[in-house]
């Protein structure tokens, strides 16, 4: 199932960051995990960003590399606790590595407590910013301990690092499970 909402926004009247309230997110979106894994859900998200924002394509393609990385990851280590270090980066064994976290996975789909769970989008964007929070309701995790400095061949293990690498500033809340990235129009 998804829920998408788009709220009204004025551009004219630039929002304050810091005044922004808890009800204050013009898009807002929530599906479950099996839907967030099997579907282009970060991609439709983008485009309705793009629509409600009017964002060149340049930074439309920095949003959705990292919402595509941030909903994945929400799904997949997160929802269905499936860690980045639960597959074998030897180059020797890849293929058979990925098989096998590609099975864990659909293994963990199958499991309709895992698979129920939601991961939760909501956007907002004033003159200069758009900031875009995922979360999602697995266990968490430190978020001072990354996983920089992971194979670039691996399966898993970079997702964080490229979120960074496109997005203007991260920030990581509720111990783990929310990502808020921020982007500049």
């Amino acid at each position: 199932m998804l829920f998408i909402e788009v709220g009204d926004h004025d551009m004219n009247n630039p929002i304050d960051k810091h005044a922004w309230g808890a009800n204050e997110y013009p898009l807002s979106a929530s599906v479950t995990t099996a839907v967030a894994y099997r579907t282009a859900f970060a991609n439709h998200i983008c485009n309705c960003l793009a629509e409600a924002t009017g964002i060149p394509p340049e930074t439309q393609t920095l949003v959705l590399t990292a919402v595509m990385e941030a909903v994945s990851n929400g799904a997949i280590h997160g929802n269905l606790e499936l860690g980045s270090n639960s597959c074998n980066d030897d180059l020797e064994t890849t293929l058979a590595s990925f098989k096998a976290y590609c099975q864990t996975i659909e293994e963990r789909l199958d499991n309709q407590c895992l698979a129920s769970r939601r991961v939760d989008l909501t956007a907002r964007w004033d003159d200069d910013l758009i900031e875009v929070s995922v979360r999602n309701q697995g266990r968490g995790y430190d978020t001072k301990t990354t996983t920089k400095g992971a194979s670039p061949l691996g399966i898993s293990g970079r997702g964080l690092e490229i979120i960074k690498a496109v997005a203007r500033s991260v920030e990581f809340g509720q111990g783990g499970r929310r990502i808020t990235m921020t982007f500049s129009r």
